[in-house]
């Protein structure tokens, strides 16, 4: 919610980064390492750090090789 309304993944508390929050959060709670939830949320961290910070252009671009799987015939549904 709050990336979708532009905000920033730098300096989110005390000067940390999202990501380190992440990783603080792990060490204190190992179980959550596997948790499918958290292992996403890194992964949309990733790819909105690979879109240049914009969540915007990440959500255009997973839309966009979506639709191209589509097109090759290449996605499917689970049901």
């Amino acid at each position: 919610m709050l990336l979708r309304a532009g905000a920033m993944l730098d300096a989110c508390c005390n000067q940390e980064s999202a990501e380190d929050l992440l990783r603080r959060h792990e060490d204190k709670w190992p179980a959550y390492t596997t948790d499918p939830h958290l292992i996403e949320l890194k992964r949309v961290f990733r790819g909105v750090r690979a879109s240049k910070g914009s969540y915007a252009r990440y959500v255009k671009k997973e839309v966009l090789v979506i639709l191209a799987l589509v097109r090759r015939g290449r996605a499917s549904t689970i049901d």
